[in-house]
């Protein structure tokens, strides 16, 4: 069966513009404050961390529950709840979702971010120098929970007159690969990316990896708890908007 409602575009500034990811330049060394970004960290299920990794986005959430439940603790409050922030801008709001899923299997700690202009940030170079000491703490710690930050605007004008089908966004460094709607089941979609191809199975509305280059295989980890899914070594980014 061949798939002919896929779209495939090198712009990058398209993707940006529609895609939905991005750390925000909160998180980058220019400290200038952004809309939109996405946050991946496999930590330890200790909560002092889990508050600390946290406290590295107050900036970039301006929520005063968030800051709220942050300053008592109150982790049961923040995570996997959506946090929603008015913006300047009429019918547009942003739509924080926190994550934090168990692992059924423990590996090394570390973060992965994306923005706009770079699909995967690098550490040495992108991140800030408080988020570049947390992953050298925590770098070789054993992982066994994927917690997870998103933010996203959403318009309720746009959303309302265009009440479209849910789809999978899959982005490798150039831009948008493939735009697919989530109500088909595929078999074997290939996702280019920089070390080889990304192999992908859609079916009933679950995205699954079912092979990657990449050595330590965290994005098949990654496709068996939501449908957000990272894979740094090749720079692949699939998520359901």
């Amino acid at each position: 069966m061949k798939r002919r409602d896929f779209i495939k575009t090198g712009i990058v500034g398209v993707t940006a513009l529609g895609s939905g990811i991005g750390v925000g330049n909160i998180l980058l060394r220019e400290r200038k404050i952004g809309n939109r970004f996405s946050a991946y960290a496999f930590l330890p299920s200790k909560e002092k961390i889990i508050i600390n990794y946290l406290n590295l986005f107050r900036t970039n959430i301006q929520d005063n529950n968030f800051n709220n439940f942050l300053n008592n603790n109150l982790l049961d409050k923040i995570v996997n709840k959506k946090f929603i922030v008015t913006t300047n801008y009429l019918f547009t709001n942003k739509i924080i979702e926190i994550k934090l899923t168990k692992l059924t299997d423990k590996i090394s700690s570390d973060i992965f971010l994306s923005n706009s202009k770079k699909l995967v940030l690098n550490p040495e170079k992108d991140f800030s120098i408080s988020i570049f000491n947390f992953r050298n703490q925590i770098k070789w710690k054993s992982a066994d929970c994927l917690l997870s930050i998103e933010m996203k605007e959403q318009n309720y004008l746009s959303d309302f007159i265009f009440q479209n089908e849910k789809h999978i966004i899959i982005e490798n460094e150039k831009g948008i690969i493939d735009k697919i709607s989530l109500a088909k089941n595929y078999s074997n979609i290939i996702c280019p990316g920089e070390i080889g191809n990304t192999e992908v199975e859609l079916s009933g509305g679950k995205i699954k990896i079912k092979d990657s280059p990449c050595r330590h295989k965290l994005c098949q980890k990654m496709s068996a708890l939501n449908n957000t899914i990272a894979c740094v070594p090749n720079k692949i980014l699939i998520k359901t908007v």
